[in-house]
């Protein structure tokens, strides 16, 4: 049987057809293979979000490097704490607009790529339907381009959705209801 096969078995199959047992496996993680999974991930989402402005940057070519395993060291893995950071988002804003609500960073019906500027590095979270994943954190900063998270995510007509928190966090400022 295939991977394929067992899945679509397993996704139809009833807790009495399965005899109520408790099913267990061993699986081996490669992290040197997850950063590359996910620095092809967000180098693509990142060329679909700002092609124009995401292609020559440090982030870019950091992303280049790991996706051909042309790198000394792979970078650490890095997760984030999404909803903090939509708290801390909102909590800025709420000083000038009383109450102000951000609409979740991520969705559990798409898939998603999240993007978190900081300082000197971004992170590159990946967000696969409702497992929120470990991501990777490479050298250079989006702040050029935004302040704020990014999330590129697909949508039901096969083509990818770019949301700019910035965007709508700017919008509200200005008084108008966030177009997305």
């Amino acid at each position: 049987m295939t991977p394929q096969q067992i899945e679509e078995a397993m996704a139809g199959a009833t807790v009495e057809q399965l005899g109520e047992q408790t099913f267990s496996f061993t699986l081996e993680f490669d992290p040197r293979l997850w950063a590359r999974l996910t620095a092809k991930i967000a180098l693509g989402s990142g060329y679909a979000a700002a092609s124009e402005w995401f292609t020559d940057t440090e982030v870019a070519r950091s992303l280049q490097k790991i996706c051909h395993g042309r790198v000394a060291e792979y970078p650490p893995m890095a997760s984030a704490d999404l909803q903090q950071y939509q708290r801390k988002i909102e909590e800025s804003v709420a000083r000038i607009i009383p109450g102000y609500n951000l609409d979740p960073l991520t969705d559990p019906e798409r898939h998603q790529m999240v993007f978190v500027p900081y300082e000197d590095r971004t992170s590159c979270i990946a967000s696969l339907g409702r497992a929120e994943l470990f991501g990777i954190s490479v050298p250079g900063s989006i702040r050029g381009w935004t302040a704020m998270p990014v999330v590129v995510s697909d949508n039901d007509a096969g083509s990818l959705t770019v949301r700019y928190v910035e965007r709508e966090v700017r919008t509200a400022l200005a008084g108008r209801r966030p177009d997305r």
